[in-house]
């Protein structure tokens, strides 16, 4: 296990994980569009096993829930 504290690293990270492996699954708290780690995610949306994403507090965009509401292995939760 890698811990990423930098947003450039961890956006790097993700978009290479993406590219790599054949599943994807993750965890956040809110989610948006317009950076290469989206793109990655919606041009390899085939590959998510798991994603869970939080709109609590509206932060996530909602362009993002759009791409994604009908995605088999996708969810969001507020609280």
């Amino acid at each position: 296990m890698k811990l990423i504290t930098e947003p450039k690293a961890l956006a790097r990270t993700f978009s290479t994980l993406i590219e790599r492996h054949n599943r994807v699954s993750f965890a956040v708290a809110w989610a948006t569009k317009g950076f290469d780690g989206y793109e990655k995610l919606v041009a390899n949306s085939r590959k998510i096993s798991r994603g869970i994403v939080g709109t609590h507090f509206c932060q996530t965009h909602p362009d993002f829930i759009e791409r994604f509401q009908h995605h088999k292995s996708s969810r969001s939760f507020g609280l």
